[in-house]
């Protein structure tokens, strides 16, 4: 008789489902390197812009592609001050007791964006010791780029109607580089 575990199922059915799981990996990643190996030699392209049954391997290549561009610019590209300054003084106008809006003012001048703006910067004042480490604003910023593009490629995942490469290369022509650059490097957010 097979030995039954606590939970009232016997040991060889999980150790079946195990090998199956096992199994159903190492097919999956034999498919994407097969897959990978044929576009490597010039096969498949058309699959890459066209088919949304390719969106997920895709997605996967363009968010490690954007994850080591953001890197490179937060660390190569000189950090240009736009805002960051003032919001800084405006949250700590707000954490040193000011709640009327018309007081809460900064160097390009007063605030003009929601509550909700100085809550979020409150806790970026503190998590970049009150506003003077911006490299690590910088990365939240590129952390918040990355999430957003991973929830927009799952969607597109999701629906199956737009390649995430096709959907890409259209982004890319609307925006250059210079607004995407914008969003980690001089922590401005846009979730378009």
């Amino acid at each position: 008789m097979p030995a039954i575990n606590k939970s009232g199922s016997n040991q060889s059915e999980f150790a079946f489902e195990t090998q199956r799981k096992k199994a159903a990996l190492k097919s999956g990643k034999r498919r994407f390197f097969s897959f990978w190996n044929q576009v490597k030699n010039g096969h498949h392209w058309k699959r890459l812009f066209f088919d949304a049954e390719l969106s997920a391997f895709t997605a996967f290549v363009l968010v490690f592609v954007e994850i080591f561009v953001n890197f490179i610019i937060i660390n190569r590209v000189k950090y240009t001050e736009i805002d960051w300054s003032t919001y800084m003084q405006q949250v700590e106008t707000f954490i040193n007791g000011t709640y009327n809006y018309s007081e809460i003012r900064g160097d390009t001048g007063p605030i003009v964006y929601p509550a909700g703006h100085l809550y979020i910067y409150s806790l970026l004042y503190f998590l970049t010791n009150y506003g003077v480490n911006v490299r690590r604003a910088q990365y939240f910023f590129a952390v918040l780029y990355i999430a957003n593009l991973i929830v927009v490629f799952r969607i597109y995942i999701k629906t199956k109607k737009v390649s995430v490469l096709l959907a890409s290369v259209f982004q890319i022509s609307f925006h250059s580089i210079e607004t995407a650059s914008l969003k980690s490097r001089n922590l401005f957010i846009s979730l378009s």
